[in-house]
């Protein structure tokens, strides 16, 4: 037996006092450490489902969500490679493949991604088979989110064009130019997402009462927490927990800004607010913060 086919138990020792040794099961040989790992959970933990899918707009909190979702025992966080590469100008911004969520890597893994409602990617969800989570949020809060993102992201594909504008004007780059990508988003997914196997939420409801929507989305995973676990879980990724500042106390440098629902009203004209949740433009569905 060689040596890269054992390991010692620590600690123990055979009856001639030489170090005791395991075989490594064949399946696990050779295999990198963060793979041996996955494989392990796997085996260990027996969750349902081996990938837990978060699909959200920029700026909708839905890191907030992973992060608590990353909470669950055993779990990895897992972005298809091609997706770093893509941005909000990309036709086929993150369009699944096949490999994506029919074979998704060993373990168990946490996946947030801004999948739209194409009819590609729902047949892939289709025939995935698992659950997923579709977070929406207030556009408007969200146009107000993602023009002070924006500024401080060199890599956005949007800096460039934007960097001169100040906030107002920044705002009325995303009403140009992203909302319409992002009101279709919204309605596509409420008008097409998977009766049973899809569940959406709003972020306002998730800021408001934490507990019972992540209850019912670790539910809809199949893999239900007591309340001590939600307590855990929650407190450990409060806002003020991961940034040390009480929500509503700003900081326009941080990814984690300000942590609140309705803070649009602070920043939009009457006319930015209008021409966000204009009907036409929703497709004669009115205002979407209405509709989460």
């Amino acid at each position: 037996m060689t040596r890269k086919h054992e390991y010692e138990r620590p600690g123990g020792r055979s009856g001639d006092g030489a170090p005791k040794t395991r075989r490594m099961p064949a399946a696990l040989r050779g295999k990198p450490f963060r793979r041996l790992q996955r494989e392990f959970y796997q085996r260990y933990y027996r969750y349902p489902h081996r990938n837990f899918l978060v699909t959200a707009l920029p700026k909708s909190g839905s890191t907030w969500i992973a992060r608590m979702l990353l909470e669950l025992p055993g779990t990895f966080r897992w972005f298809p490679e091609r997706f770093n590469t893509q941005t909000l100008k990309d036709p086929d911004f993150h369009e699944f493949a096949e490999q994506d969520l029919l074979r998704p890597p060993p373990g168990y893994t946490v996946t947030k991604v801004h999948a739209g409602p194409s009819a590609h990617n729902r047949d892939i969800l289709r025939h995935a088979g698992r659950p997923y989570v579709v977070l929406v949020r207030d556009l408007r809060d969200i146009a107000v989110s993602w023009a002070h993102f924006v500024a401080i992201r060199p890599e956005n594909a949007f800096y460039n064009e934007t960097k001169d504008l100040d906030l107002s004007g920044r705002i009325d780059h995303f009403i140009e130019h992203i909302l319409p990508i992002f009101a279709a988003w919204e309605r596509g997914w409420r008008r097409h997402i998977h009766p049973d196997l899809g569940m959406l939420i709003a972020y306002e409801d998730l800021l408001a009462d934490t507990r019972s929507v992540m209850s019912r989305v670790f539910t809809h995973y199949g893999v239900p927490r007591t309340d001590t676990e939600l307590t855990r879980i929650i407190e450990a990724h409060t806002f003020a927990r991961t940034t040390g500042r009480a929500a509503g106390d700003e900081n326009a440098k941080d990814f984690n800004r300000k942590g609140i629902a309705g803070d649009w009203q602070n920043h939009l004209t009457d006319e930015q607010a209008q021409r966000i949740v204009a009907p036409t433009l929703l497709g004669g569905e009115g205002d979407s913060a209405a509709a989460g």
